[in-house]
């Protein structure tokens, strides 16, 4: 017989321990119970516990034990014989309901020295230590479990005895899942109806709050507190999303700046020690980084319109960091209320949006990348006032004090595009300290902030705080600093002045604004990027719509279609854009031509597949409209093998399907690659010699604790011998017991 024992690595990833369940042919305890042992407790004699695996099962005195069972019980020499009792040998237990069968153990003992029962230890061969006592309940999952009575007296003398239940699974093919909501806000899946979903599967649940609400928790089958999350189908199951309503005077808070049910690690956050700190005045900035691949998605957070676009910055070679100051390819978007979100590290040429275009929140922006002052590819992201001064506000999705983030948080978005949001955007005007520097403070009504168009006048009102005699709303080229416009006005006696402007026609760009004061004449700063446009053409934005898939669900490696129209009041020629903005990685046959398809390929994503379509008429673009997928599971085997050594990753656990390996005296090692695992998945291996007898099993023996989108596992059983050799074996590897993936190998001599 074969002596076992497993071990589970995870690279990266912290989970619960992996255990093996012993199977009829391959014992793990060894057999013989006749052999005398001395009250000492050392196993100088004692059949099968010299040697737990049993070598077939014999003891040095003892007899052959049955299927690597436990003898007679181990009696005991020295102040009598102690014996423990387990009950039945052999018990079924039926999986009505839920994750595992609750199983009560009631012992017994009895010795003939007279000594007291100290102690009675209940452990499973498969996951260990299980409960103390004489009566336990414990949980067991479908299966066959050995379960291990050790009973220990005063003198320190012990004997053991072993249970078998097997738990066979009698539920329904199907089981519903409910939702519910308390507070304002929706789910997906929707509430107030029951949808069905295979037993066993895994079903992510996401919840998305209504417009100054907040995701709290859930309640019900699960109290999970981020908004995405996942639940195993073992039963029927019933979640409720409650939603909090945000307190008026907290700081304004902002969708994150991906797409929804994507989850992403917080990293540098506010006034963190490396960058986010004002090098000239230590000041704080209230920004955060997000590691993301080069390419991903950036998504806006608001409704807003576009105050700066920058994206001729390369990026920077791996593993090189570029000067504090290099400048980096950003998008700035002006929300209104003085406040504007910035994102910076962006690819080069991967903005898709350009200064001055309104864009809706959940809108797609352009790429993340690695160029500037960067350590890696990342995204920047923080809120500025109209004057480029950082604000501290907070996420949507985040539960901490104010929605402010903080470093190691996930978060999951719940940004989704909404078109409708634009309607309550309002332009930004100038604060009233935002030419300060220059001995100007403006009163209400104040300017713009950031658009202007010319032939149009505004009215500005102000006080100087010096003795200047004369002040000037003044344009300056930033790349030249020549000065191209200054309207000068004069300041009553008590240094107050209120006038309206207007710049010439032809003037039509990006500039720095400045109202700068003087004496006999005016000198000083013009702080403030803006854009001066011509006014308003006559020509209307143009509008698409997609069509819904027939098939709303989609899984890796399949094909989906994307088809829909646009239209032009003005009946100008269209051309249409295609964007992915959340999923595993697609690959668009045609992302210039209104229908088209994807395929969809193997990688890291959200629960959906999100695609939008915008369409220009060469002056204007219009809003996206956007198509989804929701993926089946989520979860792929990226690679599986086996091998004859120890193993630690894909480097030295090369050997995939139809590997020639020599398992005796050395080990027998499986391994799987896994993707998007997710919390309640159970995870197992099965080992079938050339005759399809499972031998071998492996498991983890309580679900993973959180949810990862990938990992590499080693599953590995060490012994002196496997046999038969040859031909034929069979690893393979289950998820909530369905097959996902195995193959065959062959077992040298």
């Amino acid at each position: 017989m074969l002596a076992l024992t497993l071990r589970a690595w995870v690279v990266g990833t912290a989970v619960a321990g992996l255990c093996v369940i012993p199977l009829a042919g391959c014992g793990a305890g060894g057999g013989g119970g006749g052999g005398a042992v001395p009250a000492n407790g050392n196993n100088d004699n004692g059949g099968g516990n010299v040697d737990p695996g049993g070598n077939d099962g014999t003891g040095d005195d003892g007899g052959p034990g049955d299927d690597g069972g436990s003898g007679d019980n181990g009696g005991i020499s020295g102040n009598g014989t102690l014996t423990a009792d387990a009950g039945a040998s052999q018990q079924t237990v039926s999986l009505e309901a839920g994750a595992a069968a609750l199983v009560t153990l009631d012992a017994s003992a009895s010795t003939t020295g007279g000594n007291a029962i100290v102690s009675y230890e209940w452990s499973d061969a498969a996951c260990g230590p299980l409960a103390t006592g004489v009566t336990a309940e414990v949980a067991l999952g479908p299966g066959r479990h050995t379960i291990s009575l050790e009973v220990t007296d005063a003198t320190g003398a012990s004997a053991k005895t072993e249970v078998v239940y097997t738990v066979t699974d009698s539920r329904p093919a199907e089981a519903g899942l409910s939702m519910d909501v308390q507070g304002n806000g929706r789910t997906d899946p929707p509430s107030g109806v029951t949808t069905l979903y295979d037993v066993d599967s895994t079903v992510l649940v996401s919840a998305i709050p209504a417009p100054g609400w907040q995701f709290e928790q859930w309640v019900g089958d699960s109290n999970a507190t981020t908004a995405t999350t996942s639940i195993v189908m073992n039963d029927n199951r019933s979640l409720t999303a409650v939603f909090a309503e945000i307190p008026d005077g907290e700081v304004t808070r902002f969708n994150l700046p991906w797409a929804q049910g994507q989850v992403m690690p917080t990293g540098q956050d506010n006034n963190g020690e490396f960058s986010h700190q004002d090098l000239e005045t230590g000041l704080p900035r209230y920004a955060w980084d997000f590691t993301q691949d080069i390419g991903a998605p950036v998504l806006a957070v608001a409704a807003g319109r576009v105050t700066n676009v920058v994206e001729d910055v390369p990026n920077n070679a791996p593993g090189d960091v570029s000067d504090p100051s290099a400048p980096a390819n950003v998008v700035q978007i002006d929300h209104g209320d003085g406040l504007q979100s910035m994102y910076a590290h962006l690819d080069q040429f991967g903005a898709a949006v350009e200064t001055g275009q309104l864009v809706a929140r959940g809108q797609y922006l352009g790429r993340s990348g690695n160029s500037g002052y960067s350590t890696g590819p990342h995204l920047h992201y923080e809120v500025l006032d109209a004057s480029n001064r950082s604000v501290s506000t907070g996420f949507v999705e985040s539960s901490r004090q104010d929605g402010i983030a903080e470093e190691g948080d996930p978060l999951v978005s719940q940004n989704e595009l909404d078109v409708a949001s634009i309607d309550e955007y309002i332009e930004s005007t100038l604060p009233a300290d935002a030419f300060v520097e220059n001995n100007i403070q403006l009163l209400s009504p104040a300017p713009p902030a950031f658009f202007y168009s010319t032939g149009e006048s505004y009215s500005i009102r102000g006080r100087v705080t010096d003795d200047a005699t004369a002040v000037c709303v003044a344009l300056v080229n930033p790349q030249s600093s020549e000065t191209v416009a200054c309207d000068i006005n004069s300041v009553d006696l008590d240094g107050a002045f209120d006038f309206t402007f207007t710049f010439a026609d032809g003037l039509e760009g990006e500039y720095l604004l400045g109202v700068v004061s003087g004496i006999g004449g005016v000198s000083g700063l013009a702080p403030v990027p803006v854009l001066l446009s011509p006014p308003a053409a006559s020509n209307e934005r143009p509008t698409v719509s997609v069509t819904e898939p027939a098939d709303a669900s989609i899984d890796f490696g399949e094909t989906g279609s994307l088809s829909g129209t646009g239209s032009d009041a003005n009946g100008d020629a269209l051309t249409y854009t295609w964007v992915q903005v959340s999923g595993p990685p697609a690959e668009i046959l045609d992302p210039n031509s209104p229908d088209t398809t994807f395929t969809l390929d193997v990688g890291d994503g959200s629960p959906w597949v999100r695609f939008q379509l915008t369409a220009s008429d060469g002056a204007a673009t219009s809003f996206p409209a956007e198509v989804v997928y929701r993926m089946q599971e989520n979860f792929a085997v990226q690679q599986i093998g086996v091998t004859d050594q120890e193993c630690n990753d894909l480097d030295t656990c090369s050997a995939g399907s139809g590997a020639t390996i020599q398992a005796s005296a050395s080990r027998l090692g499986v391994w799987v690659e896994l993707l998007n695992l997710n919390t309640g998945d159970v995870s197992r291996f099965e080992i079938r010699d050339p005759s399809g007898e499972l031998v071998l099993t492996g498991r983890l023996c309580d679900p993973a604790q959180e949810s990862f989108t990938a990992s590499f596992w080693r599953f590995s059983w060490s012994g002196r011998e496997l046999s038969p050799a040859g031909s034929g074996w069979q690893a393979t590897y289950l998820r909530n017991n369905i097959e996902e993936a195995s193959f065959t190998f062959t077992l040298a001599p």
